[in-house]
């Protein structure tokens, strides 16, 4: 498990290596993550706790994966043993860890159940002589809260997690140490004493949001949000391009809970103000969260040119591809064509709405039982504080006069989007911002 060989519990047939990795907002949690998956495509899944986190990620929610909605079918699924079978498919694709980020927003009775689960997985595992799945957590508790439950450090398994901390210290998204000393003031609830430095720093303090802001405004609710887009992008002059994005599952499957946040149908313009939400890998010249001007579409190539904010450089954006797979054979093709081999199977010419192999998924390949085909982009003149979760933003305006920044943390994660204090514009006074910087008492060990 990277440096650490993770916390095995005493006394029990199974083990179950831990670990859990935290740190304050830009520390790159989520990069060392991908770091470790780079270096070993088996080290684990990665998996988020909610889909627009997912989204973001380019990753699947831990719904999806262990096929629950909420605490009460997650149990049910563990009773019947649903979730077990999940997880040994799991091991069966030959991932060593299951990684869960934004462990802030997990329920913390639904991090027992997963524990638990485990644990019964790798008793079984430990006596045919195969190696344990372990857990690896990430995350940062002064961020979003989970939704009316106890946090996951209130989960019996807790104490295995918190023995194999990995904190990470070193904040990468801002450089400017007065400007990050006004954020950790926020972190920690010291509202008024990060309002004045953000002062002092020259932040703007304005009375109305600016729908010519050019930058993206993090407001409170989803409705406000899609009708500041839509207004933002009503005045931009031209025709726009629609585009779809075409989505497909085999008969009697749910499709994934994520697939909700990405929408059927998308109309942009030249110069629209947007988003991408996905990396441009092995070469970076994009990176999630990055945003910039469409300057035209390309028919042909089905590709957007994209010029970025933050160095002026223009990049193509095609559509993506997620696809939902499993190791075994599909129930349906083995109904459809009784008796043949699995080799046989897997050469099927491929049908529409059937599974089918695909030897380029993973180190091995896997069956493919649907898939979702899309541009990964979305208008960025608003947002929500839940959907820019873990995206780094080179101008914000962030609108704090609704009572909503008043919940626990949801200033910090606002502010903690902005790369610089000069990219910083807020909506609301100092003695607001201070008024509405809030800590739960029951994270402050994890400041």
């Amino acid at each position: 498990m990277g440096k650490l060989d993770g916390i095995y519990e005493q006394g029990s047939e199974g083990v179950v290596p831990v670990e859990h990795v935290c740190g304050s907002a830009g520390t790159g949690k989520t990069f060392l993550m991908r770091q470790r998956i780079a270096e070993d495509p088996d080290y684990g899944m990665l998996c988020s706790t909610t889909g627009i986190s997912a989204v973001n990620l380019g990753a699947i929610t831990i719904n999806s994966l262990l096929g629950y909605f909420d605490t009460n079918s997650l149990s049910e699924a563990f009773f019947n043993g649903w979730t077990l079978k999940r997880l040994t498919k799991l091991c069966e694709q030959k991932y060593k860890n299951l990684v869960i980020d934004e462990v802030s927003m997990l329920d913390g009775v639904q991090l027992d159940i997963i524990y638990q689960s485990v644990k019964m997985l790798n008793e079984t595992r430990s006596m045919e002589g195969k190696p344990p799945l372990g857990i690896v957590v990430t995350g940062d508790f002064a961020q979003l809260p989970p939704i009316k439950a106890k946090w996951a450090f209130e989960a019996d398994c807790w104490p295995f997690f918190e023995a194999a901390t990995t904190r990470l210290t070193k904040v990468w998204r801002q450089t400017d140490a007065k400007f990050l000393e006004a954020i950790n003031h926020i972190r920690a609830g010291r509202g008024m004493v990060g309002a004045t430095i953000l002062s002092q720093l020259g932040v703007e303090f304005v009375k109305h949001a600016d729908t010519k802001f050019q930058g993206t405004t993090i407001m409170a609710k989803n409705d406000v949000v899609d009708n500041f887009n839509w207004l933002c992008h009503s005045q931009i002059p031209g025709v726009p391009t629609t585009v779809y994005s075409n989505r497909w599952m085999t008969v009697g499957r749910q499709m994934p809970s994520e697939w909700k946040h990405i929408p059927a149908e998308m109309k942009l313009k030249p110069s629209s103000y947007c988003m991408i939400l996905t990396n441009d890998t092995p070469n970076f010249t994009f990176v999630n969260g990055d945003c910039g001007h469409i300057v035209g579409y390309n028919a042909e190539s089905q590709t957007f040119t994209i010029r970025l904010v933050r160095n002026q450089e223009e990049v193509e954006i095609g559509t993506i591809t997620r696809k939902v797979t499993q190791i075994e054979p599909p129930d349906e093709l083995l109904q459809r064509h009784p008796g043949a081999k699995e080799d046989d199977l897997r050469e099927l010419d491929r049908e529409q709405g059937m599974p089918y192999w695909d030897p380029e998924v993973g180190r091995n390949g896997a069956w493919v039982v649907g898939a979702i085909t899309f541009y990964p982009l979305r208008l960025a003149y608003a947002s929500t504080v839940h959907k820019c979760q873990g995206i780094s933003l080179d101008a914000v305006q962030i609108d704090i006069s609704q009572n909503f920044f008043s919940a626990p943390s949801m200033v910090y994660v606002a502010l903690s989007r902005a790369r610089t204090s000069q990219g910083l514009r807020i909506v609301g006074t100092p003695a607001l911002l201070g008024s509405r910087c809030h800590v739960d008492p029951t994270v402050s060990r994890w400041l």
